[in-house]
């Protein structure tokens, strides 16, 4: 009887890094796409972001969709808050002196949002075009509050 050594073949590693290298492409591609810049009037304003017992309301931003500027952002349930179908956003434009120039209201969606846990699903998200907003605009104040 004679032991023979036997010769395991391991699976080629080469399709694991062919497919690694393929999501790590498909991942950074969107690095490579550049949103138009910002009007001038608007690349200087500054965000506060007030939240309400019932929703916390997340850091807005600005961006372009189509050369027009969005303010986009996300909300979610705060711990311990109750129901947000009877909230809304109050966004505010103020100009240098602090002098309220334009109030509008904004939905979020859902309007009933989940108890809150770390998964971003978990999130409403609001979107207001800033077309034709006075050109004074130094800060935009976004505030959760009841209907």
């Amino acid at each position: 009887m004679s032991l023979q050594k036997q010769t395991v073949r391991k699976p080629l590693r080469r399709p694991v890094v062919a497919t690694l290298i393929a999501f790590a492409t498909l991942a950074l591609g969107g690095c490579l796409f550049v949103s138009p810049p910002l009007p001038p009037e608007l690349a200087r304003v500054k965000f506060v972001a007030t939240s309400s017992p019932q929703v916390e309301v997340l850091a807005p931003r600005l961006r372009m969709i189509e050369n027009t500027p969005y303010l986009d952002g996300s909300v979610r349930r705060q711990f311990r808050g109750g129901s947000t179908r009877h909230s809304i956003l109050k966004v505010s434009c103020l100009d240098t002196s602090g002098k309220v120039m334009q109030v509008r209201l904004v939905e979020f969606s859902p309007a009933e949002l989940p108890m809150r846990s770390l998964h971003a699903y978990n999130e409403g998200r609001y979107q207001m075009p800033l077309s034709g907003l006075p050109g004074e605009v130094e800060r935009i104040e976004v505030t959760a509050a009841a209907r």
